[in-house]
């Protein structure tokens, strides 16, 4: 009972703060207060603030190892497009966190930088022709998160980036160049239906290893690029089959084609 009143007063809370953020974003005023942020030569260290929407200042080029950590408060955060680096564990355990969009100029999101972020249900990705480098657990336990559509060429995908993102039912990855995606990069997300991967994919290990753990798993192919370089099933590790392509453990068909 008491979880659900605050969840309540969360939501008005939000609700209070967008409308408030329309208004003055219409009447050309800042949108944030300076004195939340504790900001070093464009470094955002520390978050002070009380506001369920924190809207970081233009300018902060890095968000800082554990800027955000904890604050289960925070329903969104607007980063500004000067933005390149989100720091280790910068938002870990932000648990009302509701969506996040990654601005084009991003170019590493660090370890464990959403980790455990549980009502994260979008990331949106703008286009940008620079690669993005997404570290180990970064998404991790985002259990919240149905969709995930990169939109823009990304490097490398770390070890368990997006494990135990239960929810997960669609993957696009759309890279125009090749991605390297490590090993258990979306462990147990057992929910997914969908996944195209139009890059051309490099994977020594395992990414997708446990999705299909249960008899109730819809999953049952994954679309590569035709180039990709896949040593076993991305499912299992065990080997394909030479004739129908699918993993000899569990039977997700892997396919190949041109996009």
């Amino acid at each position: 009972m008491k979880s659900s009143k605050v969840s309540r007063q969360a939501r008005y809370e939000y609700e209070k703060s967008m409308h408030d953020l329309k208004k003055i974003s219409r009447a050309g005023i800042c949108i944030y207060n300076p004195s939340d942020f504790v900001v070093y030569a464009g470094v955002l260290k520390r978050y002070e603030g009380a506001s369920v929407i924190a809207h970081i200042p233009h300018g902060v080029v890095e968000i800082a190892d554990g800027a955000f950590t904890g604050y289960d408060k925070l329903v969104e955060v607007v980063i500004p497009d000067t933005v390149t680096t989100i720091g280790e564990k910068a938002f870990c355990g932000c648990t009302s966190i509701e969506r996040i969009n990654i601005p084009a100029n991003v170019t590493s999101i660090k370890y464990k930088a959403f980790y455990g972020c549980t009502a994260l249900r979008k990331i949106g990705f703008e286009k940008s022709n620079k690669s993005l480098y997404i570290e180990d657990s970064a998404f991790q336990l985002c259990s919240a998160l149905e969709t995930l559509d990169t939109k823009r060429d990304i490097e490398y995908i770390g070890k368990q980036a997006f494990a135990e993102c239960f929810s997960l039912k669609n993957l696009f990855l759309r890279n125009k160049d090749q991605i390297f995606i490590d090993e258990g990069a979306f462990r147990n997300c057992n929910a997914l239906v969908h996944t195209e991967i139009y890059s051309i994919v490099s994977a020594k290990y395992p990414f997708l290893d446990h999705c299909r753990t249960s008899s109730y798993s819809r999953l049952r192919r994954v679309t590569f690029n035709k180039r990709s370089y896949l040593k076993n099933s991305v499912c299992c590790g065990a080997p394909l089959s030479k004739m129908t392509k699918k993993c000899r453990n569990c039977g997700l068909k892997h396919i190949k084609r041109t996009f």
